[in-house]
């Protein structure tokens, strides 16, 4: 019996939806399942549906429901963004930025991290952002979650993130 490397093994489709498959000179035939669009859509739904019973995502809908409570943090938060975009079109457009500029978008920093309902926020956030990536990875069946001998964390877990500066 040959040993299989690439050179000796190969597949293929065929037009009847049956996968030819040669494994040293032998070849294997079987079938393979098409999924249609409806099929997909029906998985995606469900996975919609299991994502959302996630401990990520019902934090971030808690936080999202504490932030849209709190007037004070959507005000200090579209103000920072406001500032924080005023900045980099300065800079896009190679223009100086003054040194009260900084002083000012610095200030207004500290504030949203010192800001507990943003910070809440912020954090319940980049949990999901992590559990949407580690789906993605999944999906694109890249298992070690992108990073270099990082695995993805199962049952919940973020792997310890936390913000940088808060």
């Amino acid at each position: 019996m040959r040993e299989l490397s690439p050179r000796n093994s190969f597949s293929f489709f065929l037009p009847c939806h049956k996968r030819i498959l040669v494994l040293a000179d032998k070849p294997t035939c079987y079938h393979v399942f098409m999924a249609n669009t409806q099929e997909i859509l029906k998985a995606a739904t469900e996975l919609g549906k299991l994502i959302a019973t996630h401990d990520a995502a019902k934090k971030v809908e808690g936080a999202i429901a504490k932030l849209q409570a709190d007037i004070e943090a959507q005000r200090l938060l579209n103000d920072f963004n406001r500032a924080v975009q005023a900045v980099s079109e300065k800079e896009a457009q190679g223009k100086p930025i003054e040194v009260a500029e900084k002083h000012k978008l610095q200030e207004m920093q500290n504030k949203v991290v010192r800001n507990t309902v943003l910070r809440d926020f912020q954090m319940a956030q980049m949990d999901y952002l992590d559990l949407m990536r580690k789906v993605d990875d999944a999906m694109s069946g890249q298992q070690d979650g992108g990073g270099a001998g990082q695995q993805a964390q199962p049952d919940g877990d973020t792997g310890g993130l936390h913000l940088a500066g808060m």
